[in-house]
């Protein structure tokens, strides 16, 4: 329905929703009560069983919008991202929230792309303010917190797993609607190129001041090319008409043959740095440098969609606490005050 909470389900690839939603749909819940929305789940998966939808119920879903096929599997962004813009145009949502992981960080860059939305990445707190929403996130490598509004809705962030309160009270059986999609095809067709024609974009993981690690997702959303996100690996066939690409998932590497032209986003890890050479240094002093303006494109500035409203520092860290006593004791005062006091367990 217009106005509602949605929370995008991240799932074990084998038809059940991760523990991790459990925050998100709590967190959700809390702020769709307050503005007398409901929280609801997007899943785009190739199976869900009914477990996995009661599941959902459970933790605060009151809908599950659900979108079950074989082609949504494996994960690809450029097939999932059309299917859920489409639904969000018709229902008008008033946020979708996401866990923090791969896959959803990439997938939340694009839809909010897709959407013309601004994205709070790895969001620690959210607070409703006076109709606004207020994200705070960590920004340079995690040394100060930033707080963030949105200039239109849909709200859009990533929650960090871990920090949100699970809901309070059990949920019950949630409304479950399977709404029709036109699955777009794997890859996009491009139908234009302006000034450069390159083959493959390639990007750092993320900037050091935001964090946010969205402008590779979101370049590859506008120029409708294939995007794999934090690859630990990559080759290019030599007759330069695909990548092969490994990027780290949960438990593993997932591998992907990509068509060019396409965007990649690199991680640690992906090969050894290459330090220059004296000679290097002095030759790129007389590489020509593009400084292209956004007027060279024909395009003009727009609004921004996310503003960052306040930086604070971060908050003291408590005492730490020695527990005393005999090791079968203090064991379960650890095994306690991890549950109850921290809430990390």
């Amino acid at each position: 329905m217009p106005g509602a909470y949605w929370c995008m389900v991240e799932d074990d690839r084998q038809g059940a929703p991760k523990k991790v939603m459990a925050e998100v749909l709590g967190e959700a819940s809390r702020l769709a009560g307050a503005a007398g929305a409901p929280a609801e789940a997007v899943w785009v998966t190739d199976k869900a069983t009914p477990e996995g939808l009661t599941q959902l119920g459970e933790w605060g879903a009151k809908r599950v919008w659900l979108f079950e096929n074989a082609a949504f599997a494996p994960y690809r962004a450029e097939v999932w991202t059309p299917v859920v813009a489409e639904l969000a145009g018709k229902e008008a949502p008033q946020a979708i929230f996401a866990p923090v992981t791969t896959r959803q960080r990439e997938f939340m860059a694009r839809l909010a792309a897709r959407l013309g939305a601004g994205l709070s990445a790895d969001s620690t707190v959210l607070t409703a303010d006076g109709g606004k929403l207020v994200a705070t996130r960590p920004v340079y490598a995690g040394k100060l917190l930033a707080k963030m509004t949105w200039a239109k809705t849909p709200w859009m962030a990533t929650l960090r797993p871990n920090v949100f309160r699970p809901g309070d009270d059990a949920g019950g059986a949630a409304a479950v609607e399977k709404p029709a999609a036109s699955i777009p095809a794997e890859t996009m067709k491009l139908v234009e190129r302006k000034q450069e024609a390159p083959g493959l974009a390639l990007f750092g993981r993320q900037a050091i001041d935001d964090d946010m690690g969205a402008v590779a997702a979101q370049v590859a959303e506008l120029l409708g090319w294939p995007c794999a996100s934090w690859i630990m690996e990559q080759a290019v066939d030599e007759g330069g008409k695909t990548i092969r690409v490994a990027r780290q998932v949960e438990g593993g590497l997932e591998i992907f043959d990509l068509p060019l032209p396409a965007v990649a986003s690199a991680q640690k890890g992906l090969n050894e740095p290459r330090y220059p050479t004296l000679k290097g240094i002095m030759g790129a002093k007389k590489k020509e440098i593009k400084d292209v303006k956004a007027a060279d494109l024909g395009l003009a500035a727009k609004p921004p969609a996310l503003s960052v409203v306040k930086l604070e520092s971060l908050p003291p860290r408590p005492p730490g606490r020695i527990i005393q006593g005999e090791p079968a004791a203090a064991a379960k005062e650890l095994v306690r005050a991890l549950r109850e006091d921290a809430k990390a367990i």
